[in-house]
């Protein structure tokens, strides 16, 4: 018989650079754990008006509503960001 010729397949090159993820191990600072949507994203508009990027995370663990820094590539940045919040009158903390 007569069968078309089978195509041969091209190797797929994967890098594993293609989709960063990010490991556990890098420090994010945490500045309040609220329960309520609009209390986190009144804080996240007055952190974003004194120049920080903030980003709500929410965890399997618990219910709450993380507002965060980071992922900062080490805990001395994160120390560095965390002390800079505090004198801004934030009660911050690594994690």
């Amino acid at each position: 018989t007569n069968q078309p010729p089978t195509p041969v397949a091209s190797p797929v090159s994967f890098s594993p650079t293609a989709a960063p993820t990010l490991p556990a191990s890098e420090p994010v600072v945490q500045v309040a754990a609220v329960s309520h949507k609009e209390d986190a994203t009144i804080l996240i508009s007055a952190l974003k008006k004194r120049g920080y990027t903030a980003s709500i995370r929410q965890e399997p663990q618990d219910k709450l509503l993380h507002v965060q820094l980071g992922p900062f590539p080490s805990k001395t940045a994160a120390d560095a960001m965390r002390d800079h919040l505090l004198s801004d009158g934030y009660n911050a903390i690594v994690k």
